[in-house]
């Protein structure tokens, strides 16, 4: 009894890190689609410019669209991953014991779509990295350093944390995929102990 009621506080203890983790990544996640582009937005003056401009710089125009296109999208995806999590919330996946049917498919549907926009944000940034080392940086960064000395610079840290916050979205939905093994097992548990102990009340009620 004491090895069973041991196994049922670990179970409890995963679900709710895996789910205080599930609140913690979208949350990130919302938060690096909307401070994408802080560290790139010195790039606009030069997307904007033309060949004829002191700020030309080829390339720049190409990439300053892709980066844009691929920000506008993560956010998009980022909402859907929000409403995502909040689903799993309103089944109370976090706490419940035995899971039902819309547990499972709300865990699920999360840990699926995770996968998804770490793959998304993968693939997008090792694109978008690959147009960034084909711009003349050192040109860029002369530029920069000469029409706007005040600022940052340009700053590409954003790419790598997006390479982390993949990671982290594939750790998660392994998780999650975890919890729902965990939930299917321990709910096969609590039925097989509820038929024995309906066998061995009725055979206690035939022998008397």
């Amino acid at each position: 009894m004491k090895k069973i009621f041991l196994k049922v506080k670990n179970q409890k203890f995963v679900q709710r890190f895996v789910f205080a983790l599930l609140i913690i990544t979208t949350a990130l996640t919302l938060f690096y689609a909307l401070s994408f582009m802080t560290g790139l937005n010195i790039l606009e003056a030069f997307a904007k410019s033309n060949s004829e401009d002191m700020l030309y710089v080829q390339g720049v125009t190409d990439f300053y669209a892709k980066v844009q296109n691929f920000n506008r999208m993560l956010l998009v995806l980022s909402l859907v991953l929000i409403l995502l999590a909040l689903s799993t919330f309103v089944f109370f996946s976090q706490k419940r014991r035995i899971y039902y049917m819309s547990n499972y498919i709300a865990s699920i549907s999360y840990a699926i779509f995770s996968v998804f926009l770490a793959c998304f944000i993968t693939f997008s940034i090792v694109s978008i990295m690959g147009v960034y080392n084909s711009l003349d940086l050192v040109t860029l960064n002369q530029k920069i350093e000469l029409n706007f000395p005040n600022t940052w610079g340009l700053s590409t840290n954003v790419f790598y944390l997006g390479m982390v916050l993949s990671a982290v979205l594939i750790i998660l939905a392994v998780l999650l995929i975890v919890n729902v093994f965990n939930k299917i097992k321990q709910k096969r548990t609590i039925l097989m102990r509820y038929a024995s102990f309906d066998t061995d009340t009725t055979d206690a009620l035939q022998q008397n």
